[in-house]
């Protein structure tokens, strides 16, 4: 699991919440985080870095020089090679489902951990993904039926995926700014449609109290009728995979947690206990997970005109049209204007001309109302779209 967890404490008083933000961290962590797997193709990757205090924000250490091998259960011992941002990976690997894999770590400081053992599980392909709307109506539900009829499998499965969504800027803006002059976008320069991925957040689901293997219906989103994600449409490669019951556990705390962290009714966040250790110190806490992956993938959409009315969200506030001070002299300009260098990164909308098309006055909004580059996405339309 390669996201970060944020924890925070809230306190009660008077009837309302405040948040609670740690003081600065006397000591260190600096616990070992693993993100690693070995999959069903004989690929294997494992990220290692360091741990930071609550109280700073930023990118977990690298943890590099390391000596990385994964040892199978008849003995096999196989190195990974370190790459950038001490990823260590490793190909062609003989797995099979009957193996276990473990995980071995030397550090550059000389400190050997190892994870418990772990098995690739049998995956049933993904039959379909469809969405509900929520009691309430506040939401959709996206849903995933799976049929897994293989008996050595196991009755745990955890489900991500690579989300992508389309947006619209506000306004059109089919001029951009040269030396101050509005010309003419081309094609290639529109910023009205855009696309942003995100990665999916993690479920996970259980059929272990079922009398068959089945998942019917198992949710695996929640996205609000305000969320920009049903702005206009919404893909998601949805990716499943069969999974034990440790890591199933450990999955489901991460996720619970993340959910009610800062809420009423969360709980006070304990230790994500993973399955990598410390061979000298079992007691030393090392975060993360090993873990041994078979994937089954499927792309689900939803376009806005499949939702009932009222879904996709508020356009952002404040995009009216505002105007720069006259271009040419002798005109008067508007009230409020704004010199068309002062501008900044406003793009221009429209623009006011005489009868001989001479430009007077340009028209322009916040870059946020008409560049919908600003707002994190991307302007070329996705291979799959």
């Amino acid at each position: 699991m390669s996201r970060a967890i944020t924890i925070v404490f809230v306190m009660i008083c008077a009837g309302c919440l405040d948040p609670y933000y740690p003081p600065a961290s006397t000591q260190r962590l600096n616990a070992l985080v693993v993100d690693g797997y070995v999959d069903i193709n004989g690929n294997a990757s494992v990220k290692l870095s360091r741990s930071i205090p609550l109280d700073e924000f930023g990118t977990f250490p690298p943890e590099s020089n390391a000596i990385v091998t994964i040892e199978t259960s008849e003995g096999d011992k196989m190195p990974l090679l370190e790459e950038k941002d001490a990823t260590y990976t490793a190909s062609g690997i003989s797995v099979s489902y009957n193996s276990t894999y473990k995980l071995n770590i030397v550090t550059s400081g000389g400190q050997e951990y190892e994870s418990d053992p772990t098995q690739i599980y049998p995956t049933p392909k993904i039959d379909s993904i469809y969405f509900t709307i929520a009691g309430s109506g506040a939401a959709i539900e996206v849903r995933i039926d799976a049929n897994n009829t293989n008996p050595n499998s196991t009755r745990y499965y955890a489900v991500d995926g690579d989300e992508t969504y389309e947006y619209h800027a506000s306004a059109i803006s089919l001029y951009k700014l040269v030396n101050n002059v509005a010309v003419y976008r081309s094609d290639e320069e529109q910023v009205y449609y855009c696309w942003r991925d995100l990665q999916a957040s993690p479920a996970v689901i259980s059929t272990n109290r079922l009398s068959a293997n089945v998942v019917k219906g198992g949710v695996i989103a929640i996205i609000g009728r305000d969320d920009n994600r049903l702005h206009v449409r919404y893909s998601d490669l949805v990716k499943l995979r069969s999974i034990g019951e440790d890591e199933y556990n450990y999955l489901n705390q991460v996720i619970k947690t993340s959910e009610q962290q800062g809420s009423l009714w969360s709980v006070i966040p304990s230790r994500f206990v993973g399955n990598v250790h410390n061979i000298a110190d079992r007691d030393e806490y090392v975060l993360g997970f090993f873990s041994g992956r078979e994937i089954t993938q499927r792309r689900f959409f939803v376009d806005r005109f499949d939702l009932p009315s009222g879904f996709g969200g508020p356009q952002p506030e404040g995009c009216q049209a505002e105007s720069t001070c006259a271009l040419v002299e002798g005109i008067v300009s508007p009230p409020n204007c704004i010199n068309v260098e002062d501008i900044g990164r406003s793009v221009i909308v429209a623009i006011t001309a005489d009868a001989a098309g001479t430009p007077l006055y340009y028209k322009y909004v916040q870059a946020q109302c008409g560049d919908c580059t600003s707002l994190g996405g991307y302007t070329k339309r996705p291979a799959f779209w």
